[in-house]
């Protein structure tokens, strides 16, 4: 029996979100973000939309998605930046649970464990605080929780309700910190 044959249903779980991963790492990286800007200021409502599904491709990737709020801020305001932020990060942080779920089999959790900060690593997964705290790390926090709490199969109504909390904190930080910044100029 060959390798492939030997994991064929960890390869099928395990492709589709890599084929996802690398789509939507290059669209994010090919995007002109002037024809972006241009389009949303001409179709507004198409715009919102486009923003929503930008934030959910970028969950997809490494790539963060603050730019993507200070460009909603310097077109629609803080509370939209805010509104679609909150919004598609959790969009994106769904489909990031999701993908994690995908590849808990294929995965080795105790690695990904040790990788976290060390006083992380005593809080439970299941506790808020760690889903609240972990998702505001800087860098890939919050999509390496996601991924984690897909992987350990963190209950979905827990994780849901603290990744709203902490995206709605982050939304807003990023929001009124462009703001200021835009005010000063």
């Amino acid at each position: 029996m060959s390798w492939i044959e030997k994991h064929q249903e960890k390869i099928k779980k395990f492709l589709p979100v890599v084929i996802l991963m690398v789509v939507a790492t290059i669209m994010a990286l090919t995007l002109d973000m002037k024809v972006l800007e241009a389009f949303v200021k001409t179709h507004y409502l198409l715009g919102i939309g486009l923003s929503i599904v930008l934030y959910v491709v970028l969950g997809a990737t490494i790539i963060p998605s603050e730019p993507l709020t200070v460009m909603i801020v310097a077109l629609g305001g803080v509370k939209a930046a805010v509104f679609l932020a909150l919004f598609g990060n959790t969009l994106a942080a769904i489909m990031e649970y999701y993908i994690g779920r995908n590849i808990a089999d294929a995965a080795d959790l105790d690695m990904y464990q040790k990788k976290m900060p060390k006083w992380l690593q005593k809080i439970p997964m299941t506790s808020p605080l760690f889903l609240i705290v972990g998702r505001m790390l800087p860098g890939y926090g919050p999509k390496f929780v996601s991924v984690v709490c897909g992987m350990y199969k963190v209950p979905f109504t827990l994780y849901l309700w603290t990744t709203m909390v902490s995206t709605g904190m982050g939304a807003v930080l990023i929001a009124l910190g462009a703001f200021g910044v835009f005010k000063l100029m």
